[in-house]
């Protein structure tokens, strides 16, 4: 229902929230994903919804910019 990227995330994330946690930004990233249509590993939706919220997401958000910037994903 939601679209699913290759390795699951938004499934894990789906029930991160159905039981109230955050699954170390799980959630966040599935809801972010669904709603831009993108997957790229879940790196680029990670590290977008990390710089909306202040935090570095154990480093994903520099290196999903960089990524971003130079039109590649995060994983090359």
């Amino acid at each position: 229902m939601e679209g699913k990227n290759a390795l699951g995330w938004a499934a894990v994330a789906e029930t991160a929230r159905l039981e109230g946690k955050n699954g170390l930004g799980w959630v966040a990233v599935a809801e972010t994903a669904r709603l831009e249509g993108k997957n790229a590993l879940g790196w680029a939706v990670v590290a977008e919804t990390a710089r909306l919220e202040g935090k570095n997401a154990l480093g994903w958000a520099a290196l999903a910019k960089t990524a971003r910037l130079k039109g590649k994903n995060a994983l090359g």
